[in-house]
């Protein structure tokens, strides 16, 4: 499976080899862009709109391959949605309110939620399925 495939078709199965490559990647562009926003932009303010579009844009293919990973496992792909619902809020709140409150929990919460991903879905190896037909995984 191509990594294009992987991060933006919403259909299948992928390994944790798959997934870890796929976050990997996905990770060290989200943190390419914001140095390079940060760097070029910052000046003169454009780092956090650009951010918060690219942030944004992300969240479809980290969606994407969490489903396939939850779906892989044997858990349902809408649990993909408890990290985009958490990273958003994390996201917007972080943009338009930069010192409210508020961001310290959603800041928690989203850092649970990624802990959670890593491990239900990196580390953990389900045990094989099997099926029932032929009686084999």
């Amino acid at each position: 499976m191509r990594l294009t495939q992987i991060l933006l078709v919403d259909e299948g199965v992928i390994t944790r080899r798959q997934w870890w490559v796929g976050a990997a990647a996905l990770t060290g562009l989200q943190l390419g862009l914001g140095w390079l926003a940060a760097r070029h932009l910052g000046s003169a303010g454009l780092d956090r709109p650009l951010m918060l579009f690219v942030s944004i844009c992300l969240l479809i293919p980290f969606h994407s391959l969490n489903a396939k990973r939850f779906r892989a496992i044997g858990q349902p792909a809408g649990l993909a949605f408890a990290g985009g619902a958490a990273a958003m809020a994390s996201i917007l709140v972080g943009t338009f309110l930069p010192s409210h409150p508020l961001n310290i929990p959603l800041g928690l919460a989203l850092l649970a939620v990624i802990v959670w991903f890593a491990a239900a879905l990196g580390v953990y190896d389900p045990p094989p399925r099997i099926d029932p037909a032929a009686g084999r995984a």
